[in-house]
């Protein structure tokens, strides 16, 4: 009886715990506002307006980490801080950044560049995510 109710009082001290905590990163529906760049064909590169993009993120703005599989962030990707600006970058020459005294309680601007571009288009977007 005794043992039963210690399981019952850690579960509802762990549930609060949980819930008290920010222990998931949000999850932000993000939008490109308009996307330039240089689309690429036979190693030659022209000057083109791309497609903007729809894409959703997982961003953790207090452990720096970001999830993406769009923005080809798989896992947890790592994200610094200098000053106000966070930016997110990965092996693959995706960058996103942003900038923190921008972000509202469910939006957040951002500029996001796509680098790797021996062969490949290369471009730079502008954007806004909302908070789901």
């Amino acid at each position: 009886m005794v043992y039963s109710v210690m399981i019952k009082i850690f579960a509802l001290v762990l549930m609060s715990v949980l819930i008290n905590s920010k222990v998931f990163a949000d999850v932000y529906y993000c939008i490109d506002k308009s996307a330039n760049g240089y689309y690429s064909e036979n190693n030659k590169y022209e000057t083109t307006i791309f497609v903007e993009e729809k894409f959703t993120m997982e961003l953790d703005l207090d452990k720096l980490t970001i999830s993406s599989t769009y923005l080809r962030f798989q896992g947890k990707g790592k994200c610094t801080r200098d000053v106000d600006i966070i930016s997110c970058a990965n092996s693959h020459g995706d960058i996103i950044s942003m900038m923190e005294t921008l972000v509202t309680a469910n939006k957040l601007g951002y500029v996001r560049a796509r680098t790797y571009g021996t062969i490949d288009s290369i471009y730079v977007a502008h954007g806004e995510c909302e908070k789901f």
